[in-house]
């Protein structure tokens, strides 16, 4: 005889209320990421905060409510403690999750830490070999320690994964435009990098780039009238987007 475990009413009536318990703060976190995505990073912080404090989420939902929480803190208020902190747990929780260490990895960055963010990044391709956000980063980590022979390497190889993104052809022209040694200087590389990644995304970032690459291979006019370009783009876009960090 087979016996088939069978819920009486008492355990459908167990079941529906450990389903409304995690309604609330399911609810909470998804109206953060929606008011998130209007723009509407205070009240985002408040629900995505009720729902991580709520003890109620599971493990993987939380470990998102947290980064998600990170990159409002990093991207928009600026608060950067904050912005670790929640890395840290979303890291704790889903150790094998690549996402966590690359935006550890960002705040890393932002807050000087380029050791500690090459590290996270690092994790971040070993987990994902194909993370070419994660190469491009780490690039820009590595020329922040003067190491600029696998920072090159670095945005090559995201360039070759993710060959329709500014951000790489960006990273590198600028290496190549400024770099203090001369053996990696390239201002005509640099020039065709700059256009690839303008025609891509034309932002003031990308035009300053461009400048320097025109300034570097001598082209002195067209740089003064780059940069004069992105300095009234810039002012009319009221900011200065993180350009040279990948999203």
């Amino acid at each position: 005889m087979r016996i088939t475990r069978t819920i009486g009413p008492l355990g459908l009536a167990l079941a529906l209320c450990a389903t409304l318990a995690l309604a609330g703060p399911v609810d909470d976190y998804r109206a953060g990421i929606e008011a998130a995505k209007k723009g509407d990073y205070k009240t985002a912080i408040i629900l995505l905060g009720r729902a991580i404090k709520s003890g109620r989420l599971p493990p993987r939902i939380l470990a998102r409510a947290h980064l998600h929480r990170c990159r409002i803190h990093t991207d928009h208020s600026g608060r950067l403690r904050l912005a670790l902190a929640d890395c840290h747990r979303a890291v704790s929780l889903r150790p094998d999750w690549a996402r966590a260490y690359f935006h550890r990895g960002n705040v890393y960055l932002d807050l000087g830490r380029r050791r500690r963010a090459v590290a996270d990044y690092t994790r971040a391709i070993k987990l994902d070999p194909k993370d070419a956000d994660a190469y491009d980063n780490r690039g820009w980590a590595y020329q922040g320690l003067g190491r600029y022979r696998p920072a090159v390497a670095d945005h090559r190889r995201a360039i070759a994964l993710a060959p329709g993104d500014y951000s790489a052809y960006n990273n590198l022209a600028w290496l190549l435009a400024t770099c203090p040694e001369k053996r990696f200087v390239n201002g005509r590389l640099a020039v065709a990098l700059a256009q690839k990644a303008i025609r891509l995304r034309r932002e003031p970032s990308t035009l300053d780039t461009l400048a320097a690459a025109y300034a570097r291979a001598g082209r002195f006019a067209l740089a003064i009238r780059t940069v004069t370009r992105a300095i009234a783009l810039l002012t009319a876009t009221k900011g200065y987007s993180r350009t040279r960090l990948a999203d």
